[in-house]
């Protein structure tokens, strides 16, 4: 379908994530949030889900643009992170030296995500990703989403399925969730200099605006309280009958100067 010239896909401002439940012991050393995070093979999987989704090395999609009319994502490039199997062998080093050579001594845990046969899919896949390339276990979990809504809210998970669209456009409607306190922030993660950059961003505009958005993804994806998997995308079948028609950044259709040309 993709290669169908009457098929389009545009890229819908918000991301596929794992939030670490940043509480727990296991999550303490960021050697090893960074070695689940590559171990991933972010290409593999958007492959298999075929619906054009872009694999993700940040938390910012593409679609935003900055003071210098570049793309955010394309500016802010991948934080070491390759989207296909590139960082397994530093992903198996960085377990090592967390003290679990081949996964050996670390804990089992759960992958908690809401019932969705896509969301089984790629929890899935993740889950053989990193007995492959770490020997590690992880069991899945699925909860109806009103129940599973209130068990991340709670905090009782170890990981658990995030996706966040914002209905603005500017990147702070992303990386604001993970503000100390903010009611989304489900990894519950907390760091001042993030807040205090989040904090500059919300005041300024133009370019000291955009170097705060810059650093605080930076201090994000250093830090990686979640684990970035895909950005979403929109897609539509148009017949090539029907002309003139627009699709806003934000994704509302319009055609009101649209027109069907037998």
């Amino acid at each position: 379908v993709a290669e169908n010239p009457e098929y389009y896909i545009f890229p819908l401002l918000g991301t596929y994530y794992y939030n670490f439940n940043m509480d727990l012991d296991m999550w303490k050393d960021v050697k090893v949030r960074q070695a689940l995070t590559m171990a991933i093979d972010r290409e593999q999987i958007t492959e298999v889900l075929a619906n054009g989704n872009v694999p993700a090395a940040g938390f910012v999609p593409p679609g935003f643009v900055d003071n210098n009319g570049k793309d955010f994502f394309e500016t802010a490039g991948t934080y070491g992170i390759s989207i296909d199997d590139g960082s397994v062998a530093n992903a198996k080093a960085l377990m090592a030296e967390a003290g679990y050579p081949d996964g050996a001594g670390f804990p089992k845990f759960t992958l908690l995500y809401n019932t969705s046969e896509g969301h089984k899919k790629v929890a899935e896949m993740v889950q053989e990703m990193w007995k492959t390339n770490l020997g590690i276990e992880c069991t899945l979990e699925n909860q109806e989403w009103a129940v599973f809504q209130d068990t991340r809210t709670a905090g009782d998970f170890e990981l658990s399925r995030g996706g966040w669209i914002t209905d603005f456009l500017d990147p702070m409607g992303l990386l604001a969730i993970f503000v100390t306190g903010n009611s989304y922030n489900d990894p519950n993660y907390s760091n001042a200099d993030f807040d205090a950059l989040m904090a500059k961003a919300n005041a300024t505009i133009g370019k000291d605006h955009y170097e705060a958005l810059y650093a605080a993804q930076t201090i994000l994806m250093t830090d990686l309280p979640m684990i970035p998997v895909y950005h979403y995308t929109d897609s539509y079948l148009s017949s090539p009958q029907v002309k003139n028609w627009t699709r806003s950044q934000l994704g509302a259709l319009d055609f009101s100067k649209a027109s069907i040309k037998r």
